[in-house]
């Protein structure tokens, strides 16, 4: 057996080892997989990226693993806590649901609370209090090392994959090589099957999903959509558009990742036009058009305003590959 079978095994082996059983509950934080992968970002981070492009992608799957099996750890944890305080403290619900900010508002809270009442609590109160404690303590020790295998798949995937880094991110970036097997392997594949890439599987194409579920909606470009129709517009673009980024680069046509970001410009400027104004009516017809459009928005641009939007559009996109050559 050589050194890649050995890896291999190891990293089947950590993962399936991934949750260490402590005090009855299932802690990703004490396992071998856990510990032993936190080590390696800490020295990738001193040392840079790898130079061999197997021993590179070989790292950067074994950190997105990592990666998404914290995400997952951290929404249970989030999910229990707001579970266990929301009929003690209402006004949570009322602040934007982010589990690191929720856990920090509840610790404080808690720590108030107990305090005041910790001599008249029965045991099975003051079990639950523990348990929400614990859990909160995990949370946030559990989010600095997210961040951290953020900040080194940003870095690895900038080498691997530069265009399709600038177009979806380092993170999703990561994720969509991951679970495709390969750059090459991604590059293979179609947009509509790229779009149902999420937490770390293929959903089944003949499945019913909305457009907030994927990878893809974990861009930043899509979180810049107002609407579900330019959500829907936006989604079908990235896929797109990745399949081609990753064709770039798994050719090695563009290592700065100027591709990348032309594509993502060219997402950018189809937002700017609203859904409903990007088909132009016949000419006989445009005038009802647009009074249509002001009656449902009275602040609706002009036709003129909507045409040069487009001419924007066509002279950047001109202008944008001369600038790359030069």
């Amino acid at each position: 057996m050589n050194d890649t079978d050995n890896v291999n095994v190891e990293h089947k082996a950590n993962q399936i080892e991934a949750h260490i059983i402590v005090d009855g509950e299932s802690k990703l934080e004490y396992c071998y997989w856990f510990c032993n992968t936190m080590q390696k970002v800490e020295n990738a981070l001193e040392k840079g990226v790898y130079e061999d492009n197997e021993l590179e992608y070989r790292f950067i799957r074994c950190c997105t693993s990592l990666s998404v099996q914290i995400d997952g750890e951290i929404q249970s944890l989030y999910c229990f806590i707001r579970d266990k305080c929301r009929r003690k403290l209402l006004e949570l619900e009322l602040l934007p649901q982010n589990p690191v900010d929720h856990t920090l508002v509840v610790t404080k809270t808690r720590n108030e609370m107990v305090k005041k009442i910790e001599n008249e609590m029965d045991p099975k109160r003051r079990s639950l209090q523990s348990r929400i404690v614990d859990a909160c303590e995990r949370v946030l020790l559990l989010d600095p090392a997210n961040k951290k295998l953020y900040n080194i798949l940003e870095i690895q995937m900038r080498n691997l994959a530069p265009n399709l880094s600038a177009l979806v991110g380092g993170v999703v970036a990561s994720r969509l090589v991951v679970i495709a097997g390969g750059l090459a392997e991604l590059a293979e594949l179609p947009g509509c099957i790229i779009e149902l890439f999420a937490d770390g599987r293929r959903l089944p194409v003949t499945s019913i999903y909305h457009y907030d579920t994927g990878y893809l909606a974990q861009t930043e470009v899509f979180k810049r959509a107002s609407s579900r129709a330019l959500q829907k517009r936006c989604f079908r673009l990235l896929g797109a558009k990745a399949n081609e980024a990753a064709v770039v680069d798994s050719t090695k046509g563009d290592p700065s990742g100027e591709k990348g970001r032309l594509l993502r410009a060219e997402i950018e400027l189809e937002m700017l036009i609203p859904i409903r104004d990007l088909e132009e009516p016949p000419a006989g017809r445009r005038l009802g058009y647009l009074r249509s459009i002001r009656q449902r928005n009275p602040e609706a641009a002009s036709w003129e305003k909507i045409q040069k939007l487009r001419g924007l559009k066509a002279a950047l996109l001109r202008e944008l590959p001369s600038s790359s050559e030069t």
